[in-house]
This record gives structure tokens, C-alpha cells and sequence, in this order.
């Protein structure tokens, strides 16, 4: 018996390029560039490049990074692991083998964070991880994390209830998104800072301002944001889904501004970071329409606002009954999944239809 085979899952290894120049950790997530090249030629590269996971991309997850890679002003080439492979992946939450599943966060550095929907681009942990204890200095794992919390501009204070309890100077803190309590500013764009003091397990001071898109400090006294706090880089042993003929679509984070007109990415799960009162007017997004047959869409909204509508560009209600137009939500954790149908014979053509509605205002 070959007790050394045993204890080594299947990995499905590949060489692609990386046509970043940033440097890579091994765990991280990418995607394919699917745009290189002029369209009307044959050109493989676009299935060969990658780059960390973007609006533009998120639909086409390649696989996850085997090693670290030092930055390269050329772009480089590296191993990642195909979907249907085991190996260790990034993650910014505490895990419980065989249970907890986590997606792929756009805009980011290839982490994993929320779950989002099922397919490539998310992860099934094989490992439990906890978060770190206070007493276990130095240990590699998660801290805390919060899809919505409040974040202080003047004092650079994080507030989040117990999500620091176990948190020390030093550890990282990582911000996906999220916009100031008025909806007036720019949304806060992706950022990494360390926490510089742990006031109380509810609070701590970060060691830099946060910045909008712009790359200006916030201007207003408090802002709402996505966040997680980890120390080191946390691996989990995990399954790279592997769904034939589907994708996950990663998970994005949107803050939410005043009278906003923004188009969510098609396909893939969109948390909305509410908390917010909207002193301009609603913000109105549009969905456009799907491109693969069985595609799906999740929008979540963390944190309860008046109001966030979701102009549907072609749906259709789930018992085909009229027209789906809008989708309205306003109370934390409402949550909508819709499928798009589109150019199948004797189906629904070219329609987003509702799976799930939880809280959700269909119109």
C-alpha cells in the first residue's frame, strides 16, 4: 500500500502567465484575461494569461496560486492549481473542515472572504481553523471580520462588536470597500492598513487613514466598510469547486452613494455595505443582461438603508408571470439570487428569473 499517496489529495498544476507586476502569495486566487490580443484572431494567450480577479474578469477563475512569486515589472510566469484541486488557500475568516465555503473577492489582493455563489471561484474548506486565541502570540490564523461596521475618519477607529477580542498591534486589517454615512464621498476603495492600538475588544485605532478612490483621506466623520482583520497570512486546505459549464462569479463590495447610477458586475455576488442614510437620493444600480446560459447573480445588502433598487434590464418572475423590472432593498441581510435564461429553445428567453428572495421587494 502506498501510505505516502494516500495522504496527498489530487492537485491539477498548470503554468500560465501573470501579467501583473505585483508580487503573489501562494494561496491567492486568479483569473483569466480573456480580452488579449485583437478578437478576430487566434491567440491562446487567452487562456493562458491571468491577472488578480477585476470586474472585467471575474466570470473566468483560473485557479489558485502554489508559491510566492516576488514582483517582476514584466509580468511573469507561475504555477497555479486548476479548479477540482486540493491545496491551500488564502482566507480572511475562520473555517470548519467540510462545512465552511468561501468566494473570491474582486478588487482585491486574491483573498477569500464571503461565501458568495457556488462554482469557481469559491472554495470548500478541508481544514477548521479558528480564530486566533490572545494567548497564542504569533500564531498564524483569522482575528475578526465584518461584512458592515463604522469606521471614525478623525480617529482612525475601527469599531465592530468582539471582532477584536482577539486582536493585537501589528495585525492586518483588510478593507474591501464601503462609503461615509451620508452617501457623499467616493466609495472606499481596497486598501490594507495594521492596527496601530486595541482599545477594547470592540474597537481599535488603525495605523492609517482610510482613503477614498481618489486616494484622499475621507472628508466626513464616519464611513461604513467591509473589512477583515487576520494576522499573517492565514492558509486553509481546501477544494477548488469545480462545477462543469458554471462559475461563481467572485463576490464584489460596493459602498453606497447618493443618487448612484453604477452598474453592478453581471453574474457573481454583490454585497451592497448599507448602514447608510442617503442624504442625496436612492442609489439606483442597473442589471444588465446575463451572457451564459444558467448564470447567476446574488445581491446582498449588509446593513440596513432607504433604499438600494436594482433596475433589471430583461427579468422575468419566477412563476413567469410579468415582467421583473426592479429589485428593492433596504433592511440588513436581505438577500435576492436570480438565474439568467436566455436562447434556449421552448424556455424563458433572455430573462433574469428569481431563485431566492429573502427581504427583497420584486417589481
Amino acid at each position: 500500500m502506498d501510505l505516502g499517496l494516500r495522504k496527498q489529495a489530487d492537485r491539477f498544476p498548470t503554468k500560465v502567465f501573470f501579467t501583473g507586476t505585483t508580487a503573489l502569495r501562494k494561496g491567492v486566487g486568479v483569473c483569466y484575461v480573456q480580452t488579449a490580443g485583437t478578437a478576430a484572431n487566434i491567440d491562446e494567450s487567452r487562456r493562458r494569461d491571468v491577472a488578480l480577479p477585476t470586474t472585467a474578469n471575474h466570470n473566468a477563475f483560473a485557479g489558485i496560486v502554489a508559491q510566492d512569486y516576488a514582483a517582476n515589472a514584466s509580468g511573469q510566469m507561475i504555477e497555479i492549481y486548476k479548479p477540482g484541486s486540493v491545496c491551500l488557500v488564502e482566507t480572511c475568516l475562520a473555517t470548519v473542515v467540510n462545512s465552511s465555503r468561501k468566494g473570491l473577492v474582486v478588487g482585491g489582493a486574491g483573498e477569500f472572504f464571503y461565501q458568495g455563489l457556488d462554482g469557481p471561484g469559491r472554495v470548500l474548506a478541508l481544514q477548521t481553523v479558528a480564530v486566533v486565541a490572545s494567548d497564542d502570540t504569533g500564531l498564524v490564523g483569522p482575528v475578526g471580520a465584518s461584512v458592515q461596521d463604522t469606521y471614525t475618519i478623525a480617529t482612525r477607529s475601527l469599531n465592530s462588536t468582539a471582532a477584536f477580542t482577539n486582536a493585537a498591534v501589528g495585525d492586518r486589517v483588510i478593507v474591501f470597500g464601503g462609503s461615509n454615512v451620508d452617501g457623499s464621498a467616493p466609495i472606499v476603495a481596497y486598501q490594507e492598513t495594521t492596527i496601530q492600538t486595541v482599545t477594547d475588544a470592540n474597537n481599535v485605532i488603525l495605523t492609517d487613514a482610510l482613503v477614498d478612490t481618489a486616494g484622499d483621506d475621507l472628508d466626513v466623520a464616519t464611513a461604513e466598510i467591509a473589512f477583515a482583520c487576520v494576522r499573517g497570512y492565514p492558509l486553509v486546505l481546501a477544494l477548488v469547486e469545480d462545477l462543469p459549464n458554471t462559475t461563481s462569479g467572485c463576490v464584489e463590495y460596493l459602498g453606497m452613494l447618493n443618487n448612484d447610477t453604477s452598474q453592478s458586475m453581471v453574474g457573481g455576488t454583490t454585497v451592497c455595505i448599507g448602514g447608510v442614510t442617503l442624504a442625496g437620493g436612492d442609489a439606483v444600480a442597473t442589471l444588465a443582461d446575463g451572457t451564459i446560459e444558467g448564470e447567476k447573480k446574488a445581491f446582498r445588502l449588509a446593513g440596513a438603508m432607504d433604499d438600494y433598487t436594482v433596475t433589471v434590464t430583461s427579468g422575468m418572475m419566477a412563476d413567469l408571470d410579468g415582467a421583473l423590472a426592479s429589485l428593492e432593498l433596504d433592511g440588513d441581510g436581505d438577500v435576492t439570487v436570480l438565474q439568467w435564461h436566455g436562447n434556449v429553445g421552448g424556455g424563458v428567453l433572455g430573462a433574469w428569473v428569481p431563485l431566492l428572495n429573502v427581504g427583497t421587494t420584486q417589481a
